[in-house]
């Protein structure tokens, strides 16, 4: 999968992160190099504040929209 995903995009996740904190809609913040495996890496803001790295793999598809707010409330 080789989405162009940029910062200010509004995304969800596929799945939660291990300790089920990951459920809602994150911003993304700036793209991170590839990792090891060749996977995008992106940083991203959930609406509670706290920031993440995700591979691409872990976006859900077809779930993107442009954040014009600068938020995401």
């Amino acid at each position: 999968m080789t989405t162009d995903y940029k910062a200010g995009d509004v995304i969800s996740l596929a799945f939660g992160f291990f300790d089920r904190t990951g459920v809602g809609k994150y911003e993304i913040i700036r793209v991170l190099p590839a990792s090891e495996n060749g996977q995008r890496q992106y940083r991203v803001r959930g609406a509670d504040g706290h920031e993440r790295a995700i591979e691409e793999l872990q976006i859900r598809a077809g779930v993107t929209q442009t954040n014009h707010f600068g938020n995401l409330k």
